[in-house]
């Protein structure tokens, strides 16, 4: 793969997602669309292995009045802050993908806010958004649903484009499952109410509850991913 084509590609998906948000009706003065993929292709294309991961939506603010007015931005403009570390959703996403690459578990890691550098492994992966229209409340698992049905041909491209090894679904491989391997297809690893695990052409796929969750500890969230990607 290289990497001043997938940075065509990926510019090239960017204005896919405007139209096809258009063509849906999504887009008006107060809310547009909120581009996805990679901050650094360089080094997504240099990483060993290359992650993805799948998050349901991105979020917008609500104004003072009660407004939503959001979007017309790119996932990889927050990614570049130096305070996305702070973001809960962020922080288990950079413990595993941090404990990936360093080949260390939740254990060996220091905290985030004491090395607020281990953020930069955001701007290393692929990070795409089921829905591409930005939310303002908890997502709603029908609206999710509607989202797949109206971005699933973008959704799949991305995957194909972006070429990952492996693909972390925070709680939204349902959506994927017949598209990737088939509704009945079953894990090659299940530990259930943790993790299942599958593949797909080489690719691990990672069906688990989304960074944010609160059903098992962190450690144990971060740790059951690292270690079925080492």
């Amino acid at each position: 793969m290289d990497a001043k084509n997938l940075k065509k590609l990926q510019a090239d998906m960017a204005e896919r997602i405007w139209r096809k948000a258009d063509e849906l009706g999504l887009v008006n003065e107060t809310c547009k669309p909120v581009t996805d993929g990679v901050t650094d292709i360089d080094e997504y294309l240099k990483s060993s292995p290359r992650i993805m991961w799948v998050l349901k939506e991105p979020w917008d603010d609500i104004d003072e009045n009660g407004i939503t007015c959001g979007g017309g931005w790119d996932m990889s403009e927050l990614f570049e802050k130096d305070n996305a570390w702070k973001n809960k959703t962020w922080q288990p996403i950079i413990y595993v993908t941090y404990g990936i690459i360093k080949r260390c578990l939740w254990k060996d890691m220091d905290w985030i806010r004491d090395d607020t550098g281990m953020a930069d492994v955001l701007k290393n992966i692929a990070y795409i958004n089921v829905s591409k229209m930005p939310g303002y409340t908890q997502s709603d698992s029908e609206k999710i649903r509607l989202a797949y049905t109206n971005w699933r041909d973008i959704l799949l491209e991305q995957i194909k484009m972006y070429d990952p090894q492996i693909i972390i679904f925070g709680y939204t491989f349902e959506l994927f499952k017949n598209d990737l391997v088939g509704i009945n297809a079953e894990p090659i690893y299940r530990d259930d109410g943790v993790i299942h695990v599958y593949e797909k052409d080489g690719m691990k796929l990672l069906d688990v509850y989304h960074p944010n969750q609160r059903k098992i500890s962190r450690e144990l969230y971060v740790d059951s991913i690292i270690k079925q990607c080492l």
